[in-house]
């Protein structure tokens, strides 16, 4: 009973490039800080192709499971990440291989997609919307292995704003 439950909720959302949960949040739905309210795709892109870099050359692909589960990124560089995806960033990343670790990438691309709601959720829980850019630097409440999901996510899915995230 549950399995045909899940099946018919993934079943019930007109699906682009990626999977949708209908119980899942629309991008207008997201509530980040104020430092990202309107924040244009003319800053968000250099900035989160930054962190891609940054997590490329910091080798998390390399890394042990456990490494990748260290609290080490910051709710700013999330809070960009997440700003990305609500403005419909596509990172067109060739080679997923020579970023991500296989944890990230042995999953289907809606498992990608509940794991991205997943640290959505968590952070429009942990985070408060009214820090300053610089106390948002201060948190590190998220791991490479989240940043990871986000990155990957962003590099897969086409942006929609008639579809919920």
């Amino acid at each position: 009973m549950f399995g045909s439950v899940i099946n018919n909720v993934f079943k019930s959302v007109k699906l682009k490039k990626r999977d949708y949960d209908p119980e899942m949040i629309a991008a207008d739905d997201i509530h980040l800080p104020l430092v990202f309210k309107g924040m244009p795709l003319v800053i968000v892109n250099p900035a989160v192709k930054t962190e891609l870099q940054a997590y490329k050359s910091l080798g998390y692909r390399f890394k042990d499971r456990r490494e990748l589960n260290v609290l080490e990124y910051n709710s700013y560089q999330i809070g960009l990440m997440i700003q990305a995806i609500k403005i419909g960033l596509d990172l067109k990343i060739e080679r997923p291989k020579s970023y991500f670790h296989q944890e990230i990438l042995q999953h289907e691309n809606r498992t990608i997609t509940a794991f991205v709601i997943d640290i959505i959720k968590k952070y429009e829980k942990d985070v408060s919307i009214t820090l300053s850019e610089t106390m948002l630097r201060k948190e590190n409440l998220f791991s490479p292995l989240e940043a990871g999901y986000l990155l990957y996510y962003l590099s897969f899915y086409i942006y929609d704003p008639k579809y919920k995230i």
